[in-house]
C-alpha cells in the first residue's frame, strides 16, 4: 500500500502538475528514425572480422524489414563485441585457465573475464535489436514473409567459428 495520489486540482493549485507523471494522460509515442532499404556503409572503427559481422547482421535485419538508422550504432557495437569475444576465445584455447602474475601469484586468465563481459554485452545488444527469443515475443507486430526468412547470422557465425 503506497501513498494515495494527490488529486489533480490540488496539484494545479500548488503548481506541481507534471504531465509525464500523470497516469491518466498518455504521451504520444513518436519514432523518427528512417527505415533503411539498402546496406549501410561499414563504420571505419571495425576491423575485417567486425565488418563481416556488421554486414551479416545488417543483411539479416534488412531481410526482416527491421533495420533503421537508429539501429546502426547498436549493430556496430554488437560487431565489435563479437570480435572481442572471439579474440578472447582464441587466446584462451590451448592455454591454462590459471596463470601466474608477475609476482608469481596464481590468477585466473584475464581473457576469461573479458570474454564473459563481451558475452553479456552481446546478449544485451541482441535484445536491443530483437534478435533473442525473449525480445521477439515483444515484437508481435512484425510479420516475416517465409520466403524472406534467413538463418540468424549470429548463430551462423558462431557455428562457423566452432567448426
Amino acid at each position: 500500500m503506497g501513498k494515495k495520489p494527490i488529486p489533480l486540482e490540488i496539484k494545479q493549485a500548488k503548481g506541481t502538475v507534471n504531465v509525464t507523471r500523470d497516469i491518466n494522460k498518455k504521451l504520444p509515442i513518436t519514432f523518427d528514425s528512417k527505415k533503411l532499404t539498402e546496406l549501410p556503409e561499414i563504420p571505419a572503427t571495425l576491423d575485417e572480422a567486425g565488418s563481416l559481422y556488421y554486414i551479416n547482421i545488417c543483411k539479416w535485419l534488412l531481410s526482416l524489414n527491421m533495420l533503421y538508422e537508429c539501429d546502426l550504432l547498436v549493430v556496430e557495437l554488437l560487431a565489435q563485441e563479437m570480435c572481442i569475444y572471439y579474440t578472447c576465445i582464441e587466446n584462451i584455447r590451448g592455454k591454462k585457465l590459471i596463470a601466474k602474475s608477475p609476482n608469481d601469484y596464481p590468477i585466473i586468465n584475464p581473457y576469461i573475464g573479458i570474454k564473459n563481459k563481451a558475452l553479456q554485452n552481446i546478449n544485451n545488444y541482441l535484445g536491443e535489436l530483437g534478435m533473442t527469443p525473449a525480445a521477439r515475443t515483444k515484437l508481435s507486430n512484425i510479420q516475416v514473409d517465409t520466403a524472406k526468412k534467413m538463418e540468424n547470422p549470429i548463430l551462423k557465425l558462431m557455428k562457423d567459428k566452432t567448426n
